[in-house]
């Protein structure tokens, strides 16, 4: 097995790991904000270790059950794009879960880590299963709901993942199938900027794709293909993205628009 520290891949930068935040943290509007949300071993853990290219956080077959109960922690890095700037990657382990015990558990996580003038650059909306079960359907709605999806659209990405082994055809079917799930659009065109010298470039891509790598070998081709859309689609492309008027601006656990 790899090291801790050892890279993963050796294909592409990723983030450069710094630390683990601890308790009390409250994410700002200076830093680029990633939040991971789904069931307990959709792969939030994994998205994590791929975007920072090192073991950050342990897999679910890791975990202690303690571990899965923890609401979120965040890992934080720097990422260097046109400019070096700071992401934090929220991995909110198993708030979906806890929804189902206690339908606070979303406002609580937002209170935990959100303040006045805090930002979102980018939600990750993860399932592995369908169909998605009834108390995590409920959980990811509400979320949904909390942040006012409708007006927010090009902040959230709906990542059905584990289907490398999958044929194109099942793959759609299964982005779909989560859509309707969600009732939610997975076909909603996300805008990027890219940076060219000096010029900024307009790409974009769907909202809802189904991703996979394959864990013992994530130099395959294959594996290459889905960890560069995850670097294109969830990281900053360039270092304005953090004067965007589209980022989500968070209120003390609520979403203001």
């Amino acid at each position: 097995s790899r090291e801790e520290n050892q890279p993963l891949f050796n294909h592409t930068q990723m983030v450069s790991f710094e630390h683990i935040a601890k308790d009390g943290l409250k994410l700002t509007d200076k830093a680029y904000n990633l939040v991971l949300v789904g069931p307990t071993g959709a792969g939030k853990s994994m998205l994590t270790n791929l975007l920072f290219n090192r073991s950050v956080c342990e897999t679910k077959s890791k975990e202690s059950s303690a571990a899965v109960t923890r609401t979120f922690q965040v890992v934080q890095g720097k990422y260097t794009c046109d400019e070096t700037i700071t992401i934090n990657v929220v991995d909110t382990m198993g708030c979906c879960d806890q929804y189902v015990e206690d339908e606070d558990a979303i406002s609580h996580l937002s209170n935990a880590i959100f303040a006045e003038g805090s930002k979102i650059d980018k939600v990750v909306i993860m399932v592995s299963k369908t169909p998605i079960s009834a108390a995590h359907k409920k959980a990811l709605k509400a979320l949904l709901d909390s942040l006012s999806y409708s007006l927010i659209k090009d902040n959230v990405i709906f990542l059905y993942n584990k289907t490398e082994k999958l044929d194109y055809e099942e793959k759609i079917a299964l982005v779909e199938r989560m859509g309707k799930d969600l009732d939610v659009d997975i076909n909603h065109k996300i805008q990027v900027a890219k940076r060219d010298g000096m010029l900024e470039i307009m790409s974009h891509f769907k909202a809802g794709r189904a991703v996979g790598v394959d864990p013992a070998n994530l130099d395959s081709e294959e594996s290459k293909k889905t960890i560069m859309w995850l670097k294109e689609a969830l990281l900053p492309q360039c270092a304005s993205v953090l004067q965007s008027p589209k980022r989500i601006h968070m209120g003390e656990g609520c979403c203001i628009q």
